[in-house]
């Protein structure tokens, strides 16, 4: 059984290209190479990766010019799914809120109830997320034990 390829590889002395390419297989690294055979097989391999490896580059370059190309249109669905998560936020918590609100001025003393100290509108903003998350309190965490 034969285990070798054969195959011919004709240069042409007037082609530049061809010239290049001759030079290059008389001056190959001899250290590195053990024959114009493994020479010619790296080269191919290499070449053929590196092609591979431009078309997805070229590819990639495409897309990403694409989505700078579109990208007022992104940020504009951005802005709409935030703005619907907010208010979707908004619209669950006002009546949980009122609620705990309301809970929360019956339990209070009447002297207490008609001062008003000064709270930046952020700290009343946390305040208000803290009720929120704390009236889930009443559920039960199983893993709590396994802590």
């Amino acid at each position: 059984m034969d285990d070798k390829y054969s195959t011919t590889l004709r240069l042409y002395k007037n082609n530049p290209v061809h010239f290049q390419a001759l030079t290059c297989l008389e001056t190959y690294n001899r250290e590195l190479f053990s024959s114009k055979n493994d020479f010619i097989a790296e080269a191919v391999i290499y070449y053929a990766e590196h092609l591979k490896k431009k078309a997805e580059y070229e590819e990639l370059e495409d897309t990403i010019s694409s989505i700078r190309e579109h990208e007022e249109f992104f940020q504009e669905l951005t802005k709409r799914a935030m703005e619907k998560a907010l208010h979707d936020m908004q619209a669950i918590s006002t009546p949980v809120l009122s609620e705990n609100m309301t809970k929360t001025e019956e339990k209070q003393e009447p002297e207490k109830k008609n001062e008003q100290p000064d709270i930046d509108p952020a700290t009343e903003k946390d305040f208000k997320l803290l009720e929120f998350y704390g009236s889930f309190g009443d559920f039960e965490d199983e893993g709590e034990d396994c802590l």
